[in-house]
């Protein structure tokens, strides 16, 4: 294994402590602006939270398929 592909590979398994860490982070994110909304005092508010939840789950999504991506390319080098 050349120090290219080590280093390769250690580059992609940190990214992916990284996204993994955060997976629940986003999910919490999320979770918390939907309470916000359903507390919420007026309807802009609540569509604020709202919007803002569903843009955590978006980014929940990306997370998901950046991991995806990053252990299939780790499959191929190690």
């Amino acid at each position: 294994m050349t120090m290219d592909r080590k280093e390769r590979i250690k580059e992609i398994k940190a990214v992916l402590e990284v996204a993994v860490l955060a997976l629940p982070k986003e999910r919490s994110s999320q979770e918390f602006y939907r309470n916000a909304a359903r507390k919420a005092p007026g309807e802009l508010s609540k569509r604020i939270f709202e919007e803002l939840a569903v843009q955590e789950g978006q980014h929940e999504a990306k997370l998901k398929a950046i991991i995806q991506i990053l252990e299939a390319e780790l499959k191929t080098l190690e």
